[in-house]
């Protein structure tokens, strides 16, 4: 059977890989990577590690949603691997779910904290040979047993469980888009409260000097030049109430301006662009944000600073994959 995807043929395979076939197939992209002078580090995780646990997550997520759970998650996935074009390496990755659906009652909670932990187990086994020097913040904070801690404690059935459905590890370049502007909503609700706690200045999230790295070219005698890269023109004009690199501004604020009003210093750029040249220069910005909005607003703390649970902020205008 074939199909095709933007014009190209596409010749499906009719064998379903179990998870484990999957991860030894020959190309998988499991890390985006980016080269620095020669040098390549680690952005997060590559396309083929998202086509496959963003339905994995979405499948737990409509599951649980309706008291539903599935009980032997890595039993269940299959993945149907697709062939496009005539290279056998470039392929597209179908997920489908095996096996009954089981029906909560009292059960329920044991079931849900099986199914998580079950998706941890997978992403572990999916990263399992990236070095821990090496690896991701967005994977690194994922795994924290502190970031578990939050997860699994309380009532997981009502909140825990949102931290890992939206969770950065699982983010394309349009949820971090989403993601730059949900958080400004929110700070916008509390100014104050919300500088107090995101600080980005702990040992899991320091992002302290994050503006050393935005992109400035200058002058034999250290100056910067009249022509800067539109990211700085961002910062400089809309970040830094004195223009100056002697101010510490907020990230968030720089990535909410960088995404809202980059044309205004490059009107050919493209959205796209921008957030891959944001990524690029912030892998971390993300996954540390997301940390420290949990880590300070969940249970009651979302409604006490900012008048709605954590949980309704984030449902609030989904991610696209949910």
């Amino acid at each position: 059977m074939n199909g095709r995807i933007n014009g190209e043929v596409v010749a499906h395979i009719d064998r379903r890989l179990t998870f484990y076939q999957w991860l030894l197939q020959v190309g998988v992209i499991l890390w985006d990577t980016h080269d620095n002078n020669g040098e390549q580090y680690c952005l997060g995780v590559g396309d083929d590690f998202r086509a496959v646990f963003r339905p994995i997550v979405k499948h737990l997520q409509k599951l649980h949603d309706k008291g539903q759970f599935n009980g032997n998650l890595i039993a269940s996935i299959r993945i149907r691997s697709q062939i496009v074009g005539n290279n056998p390496e470039r392929r597209i990755f179908e997920v489908e779910f095996t096996g009954d659906m089981n029906f909560g009652g009292d059960n329920f909670e044991i079931g849900l904290r099986r199914d998580l932990q079950d998706l941890e187990h997978l992403v572990r086994s999916a990263t399992a040979a990236m070095p821990e020097g090496n690896r991701p913040d967005s994977l690194k904070l994922y795994l924290l047993p502190v970031f578990r801690r939050y997860v699994f404690q309380g009532n997981i059935r009502e909140e825990g469980r949102y931290f890992i459905y939206f969770n950065p590890l699982f983010y394309d370049g349009a949820d971090r888009n989403r993601l730059y502007h949900k958080v400004w909503e929110l700070r916008r609700r509390s100014d104050a409260e919300f500088q107090r706690h995101v600080t980005l200045a702990s040992q899991e999230t320091s992002m302290i000097h994050w503006y050393h790295r935005i992109p400035c070219y200058f002058d034999a005698y250290g100056i910067p030049t009249l022509y800067q890269h539109p990211l700085w023109h961002v910062y400089r004009n809309r970040s830094s109430p004195h223009s100056t690199y002697a101010t510490t501004p907020s990230i968030i604020r720089y990535l909410r301006n960088a995404t809202h009003h980059y044309q205004d210093y490059s009107v050919g750029a493209l959205s796209s662009q921008v957030n891959d040249q944001l990524y690029r220069l912030f892998p971390d910005a993300c996954p540390k944000i997301f940390f420290e909005i949990v880590k300070n607003f969940r249970g009651e703390n979302g409604r006490r600073y900012f008048g709605i649970d954590l949980v309704t902020f984030l449902k609030d205008g989904p991610f696209g994959f949910t």
